[in-house]
C-alpha cells in the first residue's frame, strides 16, 4: 500500500491509504447518461479499454425523475422535407450517434417534444444494441490523481486504476447555493412547485 497526502483548501491536509490492487483500465467514464454512452461508443469502435461508473441501476438515470412535467424540450422533428442526414440530424436532439440507421430516436416517438421515460427506453437499447460496457450502482466517492494514473475509491471500497478519466456526470438539480444572504428563502429545482396557482400574486426570480 502507499500512503498519499492530499491538501483541502490550502490548509487542511488529509491521509489516504491506496492500494495497488484493483482493476486497471485506460479509460475511466463516471456517469452513463447521454454524453457517457456517446463517449464510450467511439472508444468502444477504436479497441479501446474503457468502463462506464453509472452510480443507478440504469443508463440516464437524470431522465427517471427529470424534468418534473416528464415533457422534454428537446425536439424531434421527423420531417424536415429533406434527406440529406447532417441536415436532418440538427432537427433531432435526441439521438446519439451510430452506424445503426434504425438506432434514430423518430423510431421511438412520433411526438415533437417526447416523454422523458422514451428517452430513457432509448438509452437503455443503445447500451444493449452495443453493448456499452457500464458498471450499474457503483458510486464513485474519490478520484486521487498519483503517478501516472487515477484511482478511483467506490463507495463499496473498490478501487480502480485508470490512465483517464471523464467526468460525465451532468449537472447537479439539488440546491448547492453558496452561503449568502437570503439563500435559505431560495428553492432549488428539485422541490419548487410547477402549479401556476401557487404564485398567483407574487413575484417570482428565476
Amino acid at each position: 500500500m502507499q500512503w498519499y497526502l492530499r491538501r483541502v483548501r490550502g490548509t487542511l491536509v488529509l491521509l489516504y491509504i491506496v492500494f495497488s490492487a484493483g482493476t486497471s483500465l485506460d479509460y475511466c467514464i463516471v456517469g452513463a447518461g447521454p454524453g457517457g454512452i456517446q463517449l464510450a461508443y467511439y472508444l468502444q469502435k477504436l479497441g479501446l479499454d474503457y468502463l462506464i461508473l453509472e452510480r443507478n441501476s440504469v443508463p440516464g438515470s437524470f431522465f427517471v425523475e427529470y424534468p418534473r412535467r416528464r415533457t422534454l424540450i428537446s425536439i424531434n422533428k421527423r420531417y424536415t422535407g429533406e434527406t440529406n442526414t447532417e441536415f436532418n440530424m440538427r432537427h433531432d436532439w435526441n439521438s446519439l450517434l451510430s452506424d445503426d440507421p434504425e438506432m434514430i430516436f423518430k423510431h421511438y416517438s412520433k411526438d415533437m417534444f417526447p416523454h422523458a421515460d422514451t428517452l430513457l427506453q432509448y438509452l437503455q437499447d443503445y447500451v444493449t444494441r452495443f453493448k456499452i460496457k457500464v458498471q450499474y450502482d457503483t458510486n464513485v466517492r474519490h478520484i486521487t490523481p498519483m503517478n501516472d494514473e487515477f484511482v478511483i475509491l467506490t463507495a463499496s471500497e473498490e478501487i480502480i486504476h485508470c490512465k483517464y478519466v471523464v467526468a460525465s456526470t451532468g449537472i447537479s438539480v439539488i440546491k448547492t447555493f453558496l452561503k449568502a444572504g437570503g439563500t435559505e428563502h431560495v428553492e432549488g429545482y428539485d422541490t419548487v412547485s410547477h402549479n401556476p396557482e401557487d404564485f398567483e400574486g407574487q413575484k417570482v426570480l428565476i
